[in-house]
């Protein structure tokens, strides 16, 4: 059982984390744009509203990023000011089109996320 200075002191640092994570401070707050993929989920982020591009069922990827030479999207990446990709991993798991469209897409995403490509855009 821990003593009452040590809970309290523990107790405090939860707390000093929580309020870091929920208010960052100017000084450790991340201002790179994220690009929310193959997820309907939203995560707690600070100015969510203005740098987090949603793309559920990864449309805009496949129409206007995507391309086989992986330092082309790299680039299109970098001119979007994309700092980070988040992806659902089993996005393609709710794929019920006889097509396997949204699989496809998903695909290419992995593969693309797979590569060392990626290393390149923060």
């Amino acid at each position: 059982m821990l003593s009452s200075d040590i809970e309290k002191a523990l107790n405090n640092i939860t707390e000093e984390l929580y309020t870091a994570v929920i208010a960052p401070t100017d000084k450790i707050k991340n201002q790179e744009n994220i690009y929310r993929l193959g997820t309907f989920m939203t995560y707690y982020m600070v100015d969510n509203n203005r740098r987090v591009w949603a793309d559920n069922l990864i449309n805009g990827f496949d129409q206007y990023i995507w391309d086989k030479d992986y330092s082309l999207i790299t680039q299109r990446l970098q001119k979007l000011d994309i700092g980070y990709m988040i992806f659902d991993l089993n996005a393609a798991t709710i794929d019920e089109d006889p097509r396997k469209d949204l699989t496809r897409r998903y695909e290419n995403l992995l593969s693309y996320a797979l590569s060392n490509e990626p290393e390149y855009i923060a």
